[in-house]
């Protein structure tokens, strides 16, 4: 721990038990606050500050309504309080309850519970130091960055030529209401770019609002942008806005503009050429003072010349473009992406250190062609960092083969569906109360867990560390 020591604030109405809590606690060098109710207790988090709750469900002996309810509150003040939740026995289904809603860990109301509890408040406080640790290590590393900041503390990591370009076009852009076309491979941060030119614009106080063109049935996609009235079609029981209505004032990010059918670029175009549209249903024009920035991994050229995309459409769109370029294109970028993502991830570690990359390892990820992009080496720098077992990346954990190429790349359809089934089992077990939990979780039988358990040699124990720690 801190030289400074950890501050438990216990709610427990019965004077008795809050007693057995304090001494077994205090000898342990933690301050100690006590509070009978919810109300008390409001009052502690501002002026106590507690870094701990250890909270009784059933407070002047009602249901656990009110226990629940009081950890939304500490959830709303501080999200970061390790809650550990005291229960009765035969109380589980409100445990769980407590843990959806931000417990972290809870014991019985009995004499194993209490010679438990110095144990449990011990990792519940090692765990909240090592979070703060890693927030600080990540603020550290975002104050130090070379990028492209936008916002409070967001950042579009860049140091290569052609990304500082990219940056000078979004400053240039941002301070005017043009639309703007990104353009770029999938992965590449095409909304982060939107995203950055909002922030750094007039409208910066006004709504971002994101619609997915290619995840949108095109049939939907009308009412999902114009909204609609009632009756306007079956299960229309009553006016909604759409998405134009909701980034009034504000900008409008339209991603994967591409996969727009014929008729939803008819729409799209009249509102880009007078911002105005009706509702689907309804008759009334609707004025919005919008600004679009829209964005595609596709060539709208050769889309136009194949007359799969509106030629008049396109070049209301491209009045401003952007190309953000693809990452084998600016490889002095992968370093400093790499360990920046390697310090986003520290919280898988579980309380591992990790120092950086050996060198072998940065060699591959600079010389590696990244057809998925920035997106591809965020995912292989977070499975990296769970194989890690020594204090630096090797080539080992991101699982690079003799040939220099990812071992996923050679591994038939069997081996990596058992890999995922793998993974999905340890998941489920590590966010379960027990095993039962976990296959409902899971949605197949206890018996078939237990065996897919043996199978991929995952162990027993696995399944009790709710029990330990919920994380």
């Amino acid at each position: 721990m801190s030289d400074e020591p950890g501050k438990i604030l216990i709610i427990e109405d019965e004077e008795i038990y809050a007693d057995v809590y304090s001494a077994r606690l205090v000898p342990l060098g933690y301050q100690i606050e006590t509070a009978t109710d919810t109300s008390t207790a409001s009052q502690k988090l501002e002026s106590f500050r507690p870094d701990i709750i250890i909270l009784d469900l059933r407070l002047q002996r009602q249901d656990s309504e009110e226990g629940l309810a009081f950890l939304t509150e500490i959830a709303g003040y501080n999200p970061a309080i390790k809650v550990i939740i005291v229960t009765v026995e035969g109380t589980i289904e409100n445990a769980m309850r407590a843990h959806k809603l931000g417990a972290y860990d809870f014991i019985e109301k009995k004499t194993q519970g209490y010679n438990e509890l110095p144990f449990r408040v011990n990792q519940a406080y090692e765990k909240l130091q090592l979070e703060r640790r890693i927030a600080d290590l990540q603020q550290s590393e975002i104050d130090r960055i070379k990028g492209y900041r936008y916002g409070t503390d967001k950042i579009i990591i860049g140091d290569s030529e052609s990304m500082h370009r990219l940056f000078e076009d979004v400053d240039r852009v941002a301070s005017t209401d043009a639309t703007v076309l990104v353009q770029g491979e999938s992965g590449t941060g095409k909304e982060l770019i939107a995203q950055a030119i909002h922030h750094h614009s007039s409208r910066a106080k006004q709504p971002f609002v994101t619609v997915a063109c290619g995840q949108t049935d095109n049939a939907l996609l009308g009412s999902e942008l114009f909204g609609y009235e009632r009756g306007a079609f079956t299960g229309a029981t009553g006016r909604k806005g759409g998405k134009f209505e909701s980034a009034n004032h504000g900008t409008i990010f339209l991603d994967e503009i591409a996969e727009l059918d014929a008729e939803s670029q008819v729409k799209f175009l009249r509102v880009l050429q007078e911002r105005k549209f009706e509702r689907l249903g309804g008759k009334q024009t609707i004025e919005v003072d919008v600004r679009v920035i829209a964005a595609t991994n596709k060539n709208l050229e050769q889309a136009v010349q194949e007359s799969t995309f509106r030629e008049d459409l396109y070049y209301r769109l491209n009045v401003f473009p952007l190309h953000v370029p693809p990452l084998r294109e600016r490889k002095s970028d992968i370093p400093l992406l790499a360990t920046h993502f390697l310090s986003q991830k520290l919280h898988l570690t579980d309380g591992k250190q990790i120092r950086g990359f050996q060198e072998a390892a940065m060699t591959f990820l600079t010389s590696y062609a990244w057809p998925g992009n920035v997106r591809e080496l965020e995912n292989r720098i977070e499975q990296a960092v769970v194989l890690v077992t020594g204090d630096w990346v090797s080539a080992a954990d991101l699982r690079i083969d003799a040939a220099g190429k990812f071992e996923t790349e050679n591994k038939g359809l069997t081996e990596l569906v058992n890999e995922y089934e793998r993974i999905l089992i340890v998941d489920a077990l590590e966010g379960a109360v027990d095993q039962k939990a976990a296959a409902d979780h899971l949605g197949i039988p206890e018996s078939t867990l237990r065996r897919k358990m043996d199978k991929y040699s995952i162990e027993r124990s696995q399944s009790r560390k709710i029990r330990q720690k919920l994380q």
